[in-house]
């Protein structure tokens, strides 16, 4: 009787080389890039507006407030198609439900635009509830894809810068209450902001990685 000798491949990552995974990440990147640049743009256009003491949602009122609408839309998308791209790990699982938890929040924002002179409104109230929820889901998954579910992310390197920019961002999500209505606030909201659109263009990056391989990399 012969038996044939089977070749020994390393196992597969659950759920890596899917199709589309590229082009999700791909996709993810640019919508993050595109809000990035649209409130890069806010800063330069409503100079009126000092950045360190007035929040980010307050550019969407206002001339040019479709601009801040067009960055939480942008923000939402890409926060749902890096959801898509994520390899289907078990350890990643929570990070999905944290992402659409985050997208949902960033959709609200931007269709409920904030209201400084009526802080007790409804939009307001609804406003502040789903830009805050949506921070801390982001920030959420971000402390779990370079803790618990990192090899399943495979960073392939980019664990570090990516474990720095969510050390940032949760810095910052911390204090912000404490720095609430002060000359402060719009700066510590941008510095989490700006962590966090770091970290999801290295999780594209890393996304792109382990489904165009179809395995793990080591940190």
């Amino acid at each position: 009787m012969r038996f044939e000798a089977r070749s020994q491949r390393p196992p597969r990552a659950h759920g890596a080389g899917r199709p589309g995974v590229g082009s999700n990440a791909a996709a993810a990147a640019a919508a993050t890039v595109i809000a990035l640049a649209a409130v890069s743009a806010l800063h330069a256009l409503r100079r009126e507006l000092e950045p360190a003491s007035h929040r980010l949602s307050e550019y969407a009122t206002g001339p040019w407030g479709w601009l801040m609408t067009l960055a939480f839309a942008a923000v939402a998308t890409g926060v749902w198609l890096l959801r898509r791209a994520l390899p289907a790990s078990d350890a990643l699982r929570p990070v999905r439900t944290l992402l659409t938890v985050a997208a949902s929040g960033f959709v609200l924002s931007a269709v409920v635009p904030t209201d400084p002179a009526q802080p007790d409104a409804v939009g307001e109230t609804v406003h502040s509830v789903a830009s805050t929820g949506a921070l801390v889901a982001l920030t959420t998954a971000a402390l779990w894809t370079v803790t618990v579910g990192a090899r399943a992310l495979g960073w392939h390197g980019a664990r570090g810068p990516a474990g720095a920019s969510t050390a940032v961002a949760a810095l910052g999500l911390l204090i912000s209450p404490l720095v609430h209505d002060s000359p402060w606030t719009g700066a510590v909201q941008r510095l989490c902001y700006l962590a966090l659109t770091v970290w999801l263009l290295l999780a594209c990056r890393a996304v792109t990685g382990v489904g165009r391989t179809g395995t793990h990399h080591p940190d």
